[in-house]
């Protein structure tokens, strides 16, 4: 599986996170020190990250982000499912397939049966 940059941003940012002190809320400007990130790509990542239930914000002087269960709790999985989310292999396997192409019908069913091994 390939990850996007939004994926390994999400998962930098979730690392941060977690290494933050207990219960304390990091804004996303010290991430951005950190990680190089710019403040307006993580506040798109965080979004889908707090509607996920993965992360929850603080407001005023003391505000950011904080881990909303911990880290230990929290997979890849469930990081990389709130930014982009089902996880399958290929489009066609999604619950929602409908916009993968239908399957093309084989043309001539014996056409295996009929390979020589070793071809």
């Amino acid at each position: 599986m390939k990850f996007s940059t939004k994926d390994r941003y999400a998962l930098l940012l979730m690392v941060e996170l977690a290494s933050a002190t207990p219960g304390e809320y990091l804004p996303l400007k010290a991430v951005s020190d950190n990680q190089g990130i710019s403040v307006k790509y993580l506040e798109q990542i965080v979004a889908p990250l707090s509607k996920a239930g993965l992360v929850e914000s603080g407001r005023g002087s003391q505000g950011g982000y904080r881990l909303s269960r911990s880290a230990a709790q929290i997979t890849a999985g469930d990081i990389l499912r709130a930014v982009e989310g089902e996880i399958v292999p290929v489009p066609c396997l999604a619950t929602s397939a409908e916009s993968s192409p239908p399957p093309r019908p084989v043309r001539d069913p014996g056409l295996l049966g009929r390979a020589e091994p070793g071809h």
